[in-house]
């Protein structure tokens, strides 16, 4: 069988010098985008907007929610024209993690309006970078199967969050939800050094690069590096001898 005609199966993703490392990667961005919190901001936004006493519906509130995460969909897509999808991702995940930090002490000190600001900021940043970028990095650097496994973890992250979040706040009161923000900034700071360490820059590269980015195999490596000078020789040469 050539190449082209083998069917990657499940065990090769994961064990392959080709495949492996590149399918470790997405599949801890995406549990590290879940880790963010993003879930938890969404489903309590409209009670730290009550805390703050502040003349809106519930209707408004998701209004304004929503507004500022389609806005920030928008910019944060044609910011990737202008930045790569590292540089992206690791801005992003700083500051989000900064935010939710600020975000937690905020809400053990009552700081109401000054909270309901960082959740919004991180709202922006999260849609600004691992909300979009991580779903097209993963595309960018994983084969399909790889790309299930890493959906299937994400939403199981997800489920794991939203089952346990409301027992958590149960036993320790909804007023220390601040503790939980701050667990996330944590877990968003963990994600920004995996960033720093492991995610390649993708932008501006053919898929056969970015391929060759995380291949552990030096040899397969550089064989496929003097495979890519040989055939831009080639395909030099026919075009000048049909000028």
């Amino acid at each position: 069988e050539t190449e082209m005609t083998h069917k990657l199966t499940y065990k090769e993703v994961f064990t392959s010098p080709l495949y492996s490392r590149a399918t470790f990667v997405g599949c801890c961005l995406a549990v590290f985008q879940q880790l963010t919190g993003i879930n938890i901001i969404m489903f309590y936004s409209s009670k730290i907007f009550e805390k703050a006493n502040l003349a809106l519906s519930a209707q408004s509130v998701t209004g304004l929610v929503g507004g500022v995460n389609f806005v920030t969909t928008l910019g944060g897509m044609a910011l990737l024209t202008y930045a790569g999808r590292r540089t992206i991702m690791l801005w992003g995940n700083l500051l989000m993690a900064s935010v939710l930090l600020g975000l937690g002490v905020c809400s053990l000190v009552d700081q109401k309006l000054l909270e309901i600001v960082l959740l919004l900021c991180f709202i922006a940043l999260f849609e600004f970078s691992s909300g979009p970028i991580t779903w097209l990095y993963m595309a960018e650097i994983m084969q399909d199967k790889a790309v299930s496994i890493a959906t299937v973890l994400n939403w199981l992250i997800s489920l794991i969050v939203s089952a346990t979040i409301p027992s958590i706040l149960k036993a320790i009161g909804d007023d220390n939800i601040g503790y939980i923000f701050i667990f996330v900034g944590g877990c968003t700071a963990a994600g920004t050094l995996f960033i720093f360490a492991f995610m390649k820059e993708t932008r501006g590269k053919s898929p056969q690069e970015i391929e060759e980015l995380f291949v552990i195999d030096k040899e397969y490596r550089e064989a496929n590096v003097a495979r890519r000078i040989t055939e831009d020789i080639v395909n030099g040469s026919e075009q000048h001898s049909l000028k």
